[in-house]
């Protein structure tokens, strides 16, 4: 009798709740937290990108809201995408994804690698090849002493000045640019870190007429457009 009564009870109980037979009870979900954004580029990036140096290819890179380690994370740069970049600031590169949180956002220069064929200094600028173009040239580029010469990050007057110098020099003429300013870029013989391709190179304009080119490839040297991107 006293079991019979046990079973009338619960019964009662199940009936109160209005479940269907064979219903478990509602479990509470959680909702994810939103996260920093993430870019989602992947592939080879086009000139003037970033993309992760392989030898961290395991690690997301963050993308920071100002070129310091300490400040906030706006988004990461995952393994195998690419992100645009338009300047570069004490070791920094400033991201350029229009729309997105992480766009003006900086990701710290040793933790990626610019696409070639690009130059950063401080504002990145794109060349576009008008021919083949061989890393190292037969033609060197005198500057005599006792005149002053401008040396330029990048082919332009407006970009940050690597040098002036008036004490002579010579170095390996590497690239130029065309018309109406013919600059010439070269190797200027320094310890770079991880500078490559045109990011290696220095730039002057062929005035005063002092510049003398000399070397059997001078009549060859491979002939770039010059695009900042703005």
């Amino acid at each position: 009798f006293k079991l019979m009564a046990v079973l009338a009870m619960m019964v009662a109980i199940l009936a109160g709740c209005n479940l269907p037979t064979g219903t478990p009870p509602p479990t509470a979900t959680l909702e994810p937290t939103p996260g920093p954004y993430s870019v989602s580029q992947p592939g080879p990036g086009p000139a003037c990108s970033v993309a992760q140096r392989p030898e961290l290819s395991i690690y997301s890179q963050n993308i920071h809201a100002d070129p310091d380690d300490t400040s906030t994370v706006l988004g990461f740069l995952p393994v195998g995408n690419w992100v645009a970049v338009t300047q570069r600031i004490n070791g920094w590169y400033q991201v350029s994804l229009p729309g997105e949180p992480v766009d003006g956002g900086w990701i710290n220069r040793g933790s990626v690698l610019l696409a070639q064929d690009c130059s950063c200094y401080p504002r990145c600028a794109e060349f576009e090849p008008q021919g083949p173009v061989n890393a190292i040239t037969t033609c060197m580029l005198t500057l005599p002493a006792g005149t002053t010469f401008t040396i330029y990050y990048q082919p332009d007057t407006t970009s940050d000045v690597f040098a002036t110098i008036s004490d002579g020099v010579t170095a390996q003429a590497v690239a130029r640019t065309g018309p109406p300013d013919r600059w010439i870029g070269f190797d200027p013989g320094v310890a770079q870190a991880d500078n490559i391709g045109m990011d290696r190179l220095r730039w002057v304009l062929p005035e005063p007429e002092m510049i003398v080119l000399g070397g059997p490839a001078c009549d060859a040297l491979p002939m770039y457009d010059y695009l900042p991107v703005e």
